[in-house]
């Protein structure tokens, strides 16, 4: 599963590679160091011919280096772990991603994006090489750091908003895998402690919702049911037997209960379902309990609906 995993994993991974002076002030100017030419003539010739010996040499310069973060470590850094997330190289991406997220602990505060981004990496790298169960806990890390940065809603950074779903879903894939084979998960109250931590768990999402969706003088939800009419038919075919993956819908409903305008907010690891999932979705429905109170006691419109849909294909 996870060979299948690595050829279908296409990551849509941006960092910020050159500019830090003009977005971060703290790295206008790289500290006159003696450390950094090395750096500096590894990364030209890298960036001249991109190859196993050029890259090898980057990260030794860059592990040879024990002066602070600076526009060139950084850069050099996130230059490496992104050429190494598209070639998809698991192995590879765990050792560059692991050492940026470690040269970025210290101003994690000042690029809260990259530092986020690279524990994303490296979780998704740890689990397709490894498939070590210590990725759900670092995606937990991830699912709470993009959360407290204001990923808990579409005004806060865009960033931030996606990365939270992208790496909610990941757990799920991973928790999935580790169930179908048989291995013990990290437990509930661990995942929820380390949400809490950064005010992403469960009950505090579930609160903000709440306070957001009542505001104004609209009548209360409904009480019903979805009716997931037809069913969600995951893809076939011997192509995908094996596949575990997650989806997560934002889906909204219109006055007569009618799901319109569903959104995917993350797929992974892989898109193949995407559309058919959103072909699906458009036909169901909100039933109330008491249609009678439609209107006059309660409604069916509502948005920001969370829909998470696992996927198992034996």
């Amino acid at each position: 599963m996870v060979r299948k995993l690595q050829k279908v994993l296409v990551m849509k991974f941006v960092a910020i590679l050159f500019g830090l002076s003009l977005l971060f002030p703290a790295f206008a100017q790289a500290p006159d160091d003696a450390g950094l030419a090395p750096i500096s003539e590894a990364m030209t010739a890298y960036d001249a011919k991109p190859n196993e010996k050029t890259r090898k040499a980057v990260l030794e310069a860059l592990g040879e280096y024990d002066g602070e973060a600076n526009a060139i470590s950084v850069n050099a850094y996130l230059q490496i772990m992104v050429d190494d997330t598209y070639a998809g190289k698991a192995r590879l991406m765990l050792e560059s991603a692991t050492a940026t997220k470690l040269h970025l602990e210290p101003v994690a505060d000042i690029l809260p994006q990259q530092y986020t981004e690279a524990r994303y990496v490296a979780a998704v790298a740890l689990f397709n090489a490894k498939q070590d169960d210590e990725a759900i806990i670092e995606m937990a890390h991830v699912q709470g750091l993009s959360t407290s940065a204001g990923g808990n809603s579409v005004t806060g950074p865009d960033w931030a908003y996606k990365l939270r779903y992208k790496s909610d879903a990941w757990r799920m894939a991973m928790e999935a895998y580790f169930q179908r084979v048989g291995r013990r998960l990290p437990s509930d109250e661990k995942i929820e402690g380390i949400l809490a931590s950064y005010g992403a768990d469960m009950e505090t999402t579930n609160a903000v919702a709440a306070t957001s969706e009542t505001e104004g003088d609209q009548l209360p939800f409904c009480k019903g049911e979805l009716v997931q009419k037809p069913k969600m038919r995951y893809p076939s075919g011997k192509a995908m037997r094996g596949m575990y993956g997650a989806l997560i819908l934002n889906l909204t409903f219109d006055d007569d209960g009618q799901v319109v305008s569903p959104v995917v907010l993350a797929s992974v690891p892989f898109e193949t379902f995407e559309e058919k999932a959103l072909k699906t979705v458009v036909k169901w429905r909100y039933k109330p309990n008491d249609p009678n109170a439609v209107g006059v006691t309660c409604r069916l419109n509502r948005n920001k609906v969370i829909l998470p849909l696992i996927f198992q294909l034996g």
